[in-house]
């Protein structure tokens, strides 16, 4: 997330409360290592006036929530939310115009910051440079902060995406930063939305049953749950040292996609992304 910042100043005393909050919202999200992750850094900073949490939050009762945390006594400022399944595509509405180019393109995002109570929400997507980062080890920023187009020598001819919902949409996005023309979809039923940015981005789509991959496998991301991912993991062919793999969504344990996956690919976990999207 993008809200952690310095302490307050004399001038900011005025519009922050004591304590500043930020949470990660999804269904499920007891799962959730981001509140250890964002913690650890507040920890660090000497942020000794933020805390973070987590709270089961559906589609249906998003808005009520956003609007609950109004409410709150002075002592206290919600500044931001990290977003997670399913909420990532019902957060654009709530931030009217006042989001992120990249928000925007994928239809996804997984921030809502301001900065301050009573302010209007803004809304950002950190998956499309966390990704790239975590699968690459690093990447280039331009002066506005927005990721560059990189792949860090990794082949990205023969890219295949499990899944097709809005953290997919920034699995495209993040390729397409890696020199990616085209990708394979494994899915069950193509997004709308996700054949949209394809092509928006010039990106080559093409779409198959989970298990289905091609004969040489360059990058893959997966963004189904692990059962789902199970189904893809029976069929998966050997890689090379070139090849990578980075399993999103994560549990307790190493996913099958991961655990099947050659020992000679890199694999990327999604802790990796986490730390590296924020």
């Amino acid at each position: 997330m993008s809200t952690v910042s310095g302490p307050a100043n004399a001038d900011q005393k005025a519009t922050f409360g004591a304590l500043r909050r930020a949470a990660v919202w999804g269904d499920p999200v007891a799962h959730s290592l981001s509140p250890v992750i964002h913690t650890a850094a507040y920890r660090s900073l000497g942020l000794t006036n933020w805390r973070y949490d987590r709270r089961q939050v559906t589609q249906t009762s998003f808005k009520e929530s956003l609007g609950s945390l109004e409410s709150v006594d002075d002592e206290q400022s919600w500044l931001g939310l990290s977003l997670t399944m399913p909420l990532k595509e019902v957060a654009l509405a709530v931030a009217g115009d006042r989001v992120s180019e990249l928000a925007r393109s994928t239809g996804a995002a997984n921030t809502l910051f301001r900065r301050a109570t009573g302010q209007p929400w803004h809304a950002d997507n950190t998956d499309v440079a966390g990704l790239v980062a975590a699968i690459i080890g690093n990447i280039a920023l331009d002066a506005q902060g927005q990721a560059t187009q990189t792949n860090g020598g990794i082949n990205v001819e023969h890219c295949v995406l499990l899944g097709a919902g809005a953290t997919a949409r920034s699995a495209l996005a993040a390729l397409h930063l890696m020199g990616a023309q085209g990708v394979l979809v494994q899915c069950r039923r193509m997004h709308e939305g996700t054949a949209r940015v394809a092509a928006e981005l010039g990106m080559e789509l093409d779409v198959a049953d989970f298990g289905v991959w091609p004969g040489t496998v360059g990058v893959t991301v997966s963004t189904v749950p692990s059962k789902v991912g199970e189904l893809a993991a029976r069929t998966l062919p050997s890689a090379s040292a070139q090849s990578r793999l980075i399993d999103v969504v994560y549990g307790s344990g190493v996913s099958p996609l991961m655990s099947t996956s050659s020992s000679r690919a890199s694999k990327c976990c999604s802790i990796r992304l986490l730390t590296r999207s924020g």
